[in-house]
Formats: structure tokens, sequence, C-alpha cells
């Protein structure tokens, strides 16, 4: 039998999750051939022989050092030979067969390159995933240090859909990718993720040039995964965390917006520097 989806997992230092995820892909997963590669990147906490050990079938790519995400997710995108590609993390566990009925949208419409689902934390409480595209204005509203004294609620609620529970089937801009199923196909058109970016952005950058190749992602809201947020990224200091958002923040605007406004978030930014290197010192 050809395999039907390929899921792609890039682990760095959740073993515990790590399991719990590929226990309830193998689990839930039904009436869908499916291969399984997990790439590690240089966690030396177990999770490559967690991998070896319980989960025989996954395929394991086992780096030596840490790649990130961008690079992580393509080493296993671009080997993929399945029509569909299922991108997601350590932190979501499956509840039921969430595969299927995602493959089966995207084959009703021909159009729709990647579907995302809702997603709810450990109590059931639902995450505000998707979004329109950001600019470098609902960059200075939603993240500078700025934020915090001049606000714009109207903007950045209209940015962030507000109100919408996310239990709908919506077109959106940009889709999650914790748990995203993309055609391979389509993949492969936009050359994946940009690995010029290491953590941040890559979705939004995703769903950009997938719309630019004439494709829409969607949220489908009557599917449902677990998501345990921000677990890997609690591996790395604060202050660490920001250097790589701000490496990929300004990339990403430079990239679609232009050198101005490059600079001018350059200039914006430099009160987030400050910030973080009086808070590292601390």
């Amino acid at each position: 039998m050809s395999v039907e989806v390929t899921v792609a997992i890039v682990n760095y230092k959740t073993p515990e999750l790590l399991e719990n995820c590929l226990s309830s892909i193998f689990k839930h997963v039904r009436d869908v051939s499916f291969v399984v590669w997990v790439l590690d990147n240089a966690s030396r906490d177990g999770s490559v022989e967690l991998v070896r050990k319980k989960f025989p079938k996954v395929r394991l790519i086992a780096n030596k050092q840490n790649s990130m995400a961008a690079l992580g997710f393509n080493t296993i995108l671009s080997q993929a030979k399945s029509p569909y590609c299922l991108i997601t993390e350590p932190g979501v566990e499956l509840m039921n067969n969430a595969v299927s009925p995602m493959i089966k949208f995207l084959k009703r419409h021909p159009k729709a390159a990647a579907v995302s689902t809702r997603q709810v934390d450990e109590v059931g409480s639902f995450d505000t995933t998707c979004s329109r595209f950001p600019t470098p204005i609902i960059e200075v509203f939603n993240s500078s240090i700025f934020s915090r004294f001049v606000k714009n609620k109207k903007l950045l609620s209209w940015w962030r859909y507000r109100g919408w529970k996310r239990d709908s089937v919506r077109r959106v801009e940009v889709a999650s990718d914790i748990f995203m199923l993309a055609k391979t196909e389509v993949l492969t058109k936009v050359d994946y993720y940009d690995t010029n970016m290491d953590l941040f952005f890559l979705e939004n950058d995703l769903c950009l040039k997938i719309k630019d190749a004439g494709y829409f992602v969607y949220h489908l809201g009557n599917v449902t995964v677990r998501h345990l947020r921000g677990r890997s990224t609690a591996k790395f200091k604060p202050s660490e965390m920001y250097k790589f958002y701000e490496h990929d923040m300004l990339y990403y605007y430079k990239k679609h917006f232009g050198f101005f406004w490059w600079l001018f978030l350059v200039l914006v930014f430099q009160s987030n520097r400050l910030y973080y290197f009086f808070a590292r010192t601390k």
C-alpha cells in the first residue's frame, strides 16, 4: 500500500511529550496509510533512544547539532513521497482521528493547499490560532515595548480574528502549522520553509508563499487536537528566545516589505533589545 501521509515532527528536548504525541498518532490515525518521521535536534536527553526503543516504525533522523525548526522540517518534507504532509510538534496529542477529515477536505477543494485544526490546551481552552498576514504597524502595536503604552485594540482584533471561537470552517490568511496538513505538491512548488528563519514567522511566510502560488489555506473548526504550548521553547532563556524572534521578524519584514520598513522596525525594536539586555544582566 502506498503511503498517503508523511508525518513530520521536529523534536528538541521534550521526550515525554514526544512519546505522548507518537502514541496518540499510532492510536488514533485510522483509514489512512502514513509514515512518521522524527528529526531530533541534538536533544541528548534520551529522546533518540526513546524513539528507537518504543517506536521502531518511526523513521528517525538524529542530528548532532540543533538545526532549528525550519531546516529540520525541510529535511523531512523534501523526502516525502506521499501526496500529503502533516506538519506537527511533540506538544500535540490527537484525541481522535483528526487526519482523515483533513484529507477529505483537501480532496474536495482543489485550490486548498493546507488546513489546520482547532487546538485546545490541557483544560480544554481553545487557542486563538490563525490570523491575517502581519504588517510592520501591527508588529509595533503587538510586540514592541511601545505597545504597553500605545494601544490599537481594533487593529489587533481585526488581525487576530477576535471573537471567533475557532469552532467553524473558515478560509484564513495564516493557518497554524502546529498541526497542519498540506499537499506535498504545493509544498514542493513553494520550496517548503524559508530556512533564513529559525523559529518564528515560519507559518506566516509559508502561507504567504502558498497564497502567491494561487492557493488557499483553511482552518477546520470541527476537528480538534490537544496542544501543550511552549514546552520546547521553554528550554531557552527569554533573552535567547528574543534573539530568535527579532532575527526572524526583521528578516520576514525586509523580505516582504522592503528596506524602509526593515529599518523602521530595527529602530523601533531597539527598546526591546535594551529591555532584554537588562533583564539578562539582573
